[in-house]
C-alpha cells in the first residue's frame, strides 16, 4: 500500500438508490395530519404552537409552584407513618407501574431486568418517594378538612367524564379504574385542595 501513497485512483461505484427529503405541503392537508382541523394558514399555526408552548410553561410552572407548596406543608406537619402504610404505598407504585408498562407491551420483570434492579431492591428505592406521596396526601386531606370541601355527585360525575377524556377511555372505564365513584370523589377533593393551594 504504501507504493500508492500520493497518486492518482479511479474508482468504479454503482449508484443503487437515490434519496431525497420531500417535505410537505405547509396547506390545509398538513394541518389536519397536525390534528388542527380549525387551522387555515402557516401563522394561524405558529399562533397556535406558541399558545400551546406557553400553555405548557404556564401548567409546568404552577405545578412546581404547588409541589414547593405542599412540601413547605409537609415539613411543618408532625405526622407518624408507620411501615405497614408505607409498603401498602409501594405496593400502589409498583402496580401503577406494571399496569403503565403493560399498556406497551413490557412486562415488569423485563422492565427490572433492563434496569438491572431486583423487586426487593426496587420496592426498597420506592419507600422515600412512597413516604412523600402518603405525607401529601395527609396534607392535602388537611386541606380539604380546614376549607370544608364537598363535592356533589354532578360535580363528581363531571369530574370522571373530564378524566376519562384525558386518558382517552370510557367513563366507566375510569370509575373501573378508580376504584369505584367514592375514590372519584376523593380524588375530586384533592384537585380542588390543590385549587385552593394556588389560590
Amino acid at each position: 500500500m504504501e507504493n500508492l501513497k500520493g497518486k492518482d485512483a479511479v474508482f468504479k461505484v454503482v449508484v443503487k438508490e437515490i434519496k431525497a427529503r420531500i417535505l410537505p405541503e405547509v396547506d390545509g392537508e398538513f394541518f389536519k395530519d397536525l390534528g388542527y382541523d380549525d387551522i387555515k394558514t402557516k401563522a394561524e399555526l405558529e399562533k397556535k404552537i406558541e399558545e400551546h408552548l406557553l400553555e405548557h410553561k404556564t401548567e409546568d410552572a404552577e405545578n412546581k409552584y404547588i409541589d414547593s407548596l405542599i412540601e413547605a406543608g409537609i415539613e411543618k406537619m408532625t405526622v407518624e407513618v408507620n411501615d405497614e402504610i408505607v409498603d401498602e404505598e409501594v405496593h400502589r407504585m409498583i402496580h401503577d407501574l406494571s399496569h403503565r408498562l403493560e399498556s406497551q407491551g413490557v412486562p415488569l420483570e423485563s422492565y427490572l431486568e433492563f434496569t438491572g434492579t431486583t423487586m426487593d431492591a426496587f420496592k426498597e428505592q420506592a419507600k422515600p418517594e412512597a413516604l412523600k406521596r402518603i405525607k401529601s396526601r395527609y396534607f392535602l386531606d388537611a386541606v380539604v378538612e380546614n376549607e370544608k370541601l364537598t363535592a356533589t355527585d354532578e360535580e363528581v360525575m363531571n369530574h370522571a367524564e373530564e378524566q376519562a377524556k384525558k386518558y382517552g377511555v370510557e367513563k366507566e372505564e375510569i370509575i373501573e379504574m378508580y376504584g369505584g365513584m367514592e375514590v372519584v370523589k376523593y380524588d375530586l377533593l384533592i384537585h380542588k385542595a390543590i385549587e385552593v393551594l394556588g389560590e
